[in-house]
């Protein structure tokens, strides 16, 4: 049997997450699963530990030097064989009915379908809330109020997606090898190169709260904050060379204000800097100004 459906995983330091993940995903020899570990401390203990990563199908990668899940991605591209390319994060995992979703749209003639999500908090499996951005951009496209890339934009992340191998091998397109925000050049690149894109009202994807991921602490780490910014600002610059619609531009004193609280001081005057270069400062002062004044008649 052909390969069908390749779903990459990076990995760091999370080996019981990981197996969380693996089997939420069917042992099929239709479906490739590659594993790919950023350096953590102890994997060469895995397999032993493990022997969810010794199941068939499955390939174990790892980098050559750790700090990039967008490094771990791109080594797993270099492998994938699917017709169709899925990408979870480890702590995350699949919906049980995902096999029948994938398979359901196996022959579809689209370059990316888009899918719903649900989230829980990891430990309790409690609902959370972390899907309503993801599930919010699936709506604003079936609505007709947003073009694919313009959705996306509005949570320009991977998972939740099958993605054509022809539409990335044909583009070119990889993630960013950067600390973190690796996936969200991929993502709005991915969707602007759309031709025939496919939007579902169904959950594919799980989506977990974690204390401690690199999600939660990108909101107290300033080198992480710098990295964001500068995503953003490459963002932008692609959004304006495809005439993409996006608001990023637009820097609010309650956004530096917000950037104090969050970072302190030096990342509030990187970010004034950068809101100075790029003109948004004015912009934002003044269109401050234009709604306080509007509002108060």
């Amino acid at each position: 049997m052909e390969v069908t459906y390749t779903i990459i995983i990076p990995h760091y330091n999370i080996p019981d997450l990981l197996v969380r993940c693996l089997k939420s995903i069917p042992v099929r020899e239709d479906i490739q699963v590659i594993v790919v570990d950023d350096c953590s401390p102890d994997f060469d203990s895995y397999k032993e530990r493990y022997p969810e990563l010794s199941r068939p199908y499955l390939e174990l990668y790892q980098t050559p030097q750790g700090g990039s899940a967008g490094r771990a991605r791109n080594i797993g591209l270099q492998h994938a064989r699917g017709k169709w390319i899925l990408f979870a994060d480890s702590d995350d995992f699949f919906a049980p009915n995902m096999y029948e979703l994938m398979s359901s749209h196996r022959n579809d003639d689209a370059d990316a379908i888009f899918f719903k999500a649900d989230s829980v908090d990891t430990v309790t499996l409690e609902p959370s809330d972390r899907h309503h951005g993801r599930n919010a951009s699936i709506d604003a496209y079936l609505a007709g109020t947003h073009s694919c890339a313009e959705a996306i934009l509005k949570h320009t992340v991977v998972w939740a997606t099958m993605y054509s191998a022809k539409l990335l091998r044909d583009n070119n397109i990889t993630f960013e090898e950067i600390l973190c925000g690796n996936d969200m050049m991929f993502a709005i690149k991915a969707a602007n190169l759309c031709q025939n894109p496919l939007f579902c009202n169904e959950a594919l994807y799980v989506i977990t709260y974690r204390r401690n991921s690199l999600n939660d602490n990108k909101q107290k780490n300033y080198r992480s904050y710098v990295v964001y910014r500068e995503v953003y600002a490459r963002l932008d610059r692609y959004c304006k060379l495809n005439n993409i619609s996006h608001r990023w531009s637009v820097c609010v004193p309650g956004e530096i204000h917000q950037t104090f609280k969050q970072y302190g001081m030096q990342a509030a005057l990187y970010h004034t800097s950068l809101a100075i270069k790029d003109g948004a400062l004015f912009y934002g002062l003044t269109d401050a100004l234009r709604r306080k004044i509007f509002s108060s008649r």
